[in-house]
């Protein structure tokens, strides 16, 4: 009687179907490539990045550490970037986001150069950097819920045209005898809005000379070696509502000869200058010139022209 016999397999290594699926257990075994590994130290980030620990870039000399070259999202979440005296961060691009994280150990922490516009910083920590810590020199870019502390310079450089910086503070920048501002503003049509300066080694606030059509709403100066805000000659046409600034070395709010058409009021002022040379209000000329100061508090004032 024949026997039947189950058909025998080919011991032999099949083709195609078998390197596929070695590929494919490859590619489950190792995983796609994890955000932090797809940045290093010089990189271009043309897509969204999340890093899941900190960059420690302290061994890297060229400049920047990363550069953000696409309207994409680097999210530090909540790591450090750590330089080499180095730009840290340069947006190099429109409609980029940086946020949540700490820059440290560079010259500048996050930067912007003329003509990248329309960018976003949120909640970034910049820390014992050498110069200004926030260099922006664009348009329309929004700084919201920033730190610079203990950096060599300016907290915040904000120049270029109708940037936004909001909820952001500036304490104890600038080293001895460079007079470093907390928020240090040129060009025209910036707001600041709620913001935090003291312990600087200049002044709180300062409008550059020919900044123009900004408006300073509630922020806060305080303990700064400057004033607590200065408008420097040929400041124009800017608003201040609503500022406190206290204990300042100088005046609490100085505004220069030369500066016109600015408007000053329901501000508060106290315990600011020595009260013979520096004064909670002051204005430059004495006079008053085109300028409107109304509706302020105060102790001290240099001339009554002070309202």
């Amino acid at each position: 009687m024949n026997q039947k016999h189950a058909p025998t397999r080919s011991r032999s290594m099949p083709g195609f179907p078998f390197v596929v699926l070695i590929g494919i257990l490859g590619m489950l075994a190792v995983g796609p490539l994890s955000p932090a590994e797809a940045v290093q130290c010089g990189d271009g980030v043309t897509s969204d990045v999340t890093l899941t620990g900190d960059l420690d870039c302290s061994g890297y000399e060229k400049s920047p550490v990363l550069k953000v070259t696409a309207p994409v999202t680097l999210n530090l979440n909540g790591f450090k970037v750590i330089g080499n005296g180095q730009i840290g961060i340069l947006i190099d691009t429109e409609g980029a986001k940086v946020l949540d994280g700490t820059v440290t150990n560079c010259s500048s922490a996050v930067a912007i150069e003329s003509g990248h516009n329309d960018n976003e910083i949120w909640n970034v920590t910049a820390v014992k950097n050498t110069e200004r810590a926030f260099r922006i020199r664009s348009n329309n870019n929004f700084i919201t819920e920033c730190v610079s502390m203990s950096n060599g310079d300016h907290g915040f450089d904000i120049r270029g045209q109708n940037n936004w910086v909001s909820r952001c503070k500036s304490t104890r920048n600038g080293i001895l005898p460079k007079q470093a501002q907390g928020f240090h503003f040129e060009g025209s049509g910036h707001r600041a809005v709620e913001n935090y300066a003291a312990g600087n080694t200049g002044g709180g606030f300062q409008i550059n000379e020919g900044a123009s059509g900004l408006t300073l709403i509630n922020n806060s100066s305080l303990n700064n070696k400057g004033q607590g805000f200065l408008l420097k000659t040929t400041a124009l046409d800017n608003v201040m509502y609503g500022n406190f600034a206290s204990k300042n070395a100088l005046d609490g709010i100085l505004v220069e000869d030369g500066a016109t058409g600015n408007i000053i009021f329901h501000n508060v002022a106290w315990r600011n200058g020595d009260r013979h040379t520096t004064f909670d209000l002051s204005d430059g000329s004495g006079k008053c010139d085109d300028n409107k100061w109304t509706r302020d508090w105060f102790r001290t004032r240099n001339t009554d022209c002070i309202k």
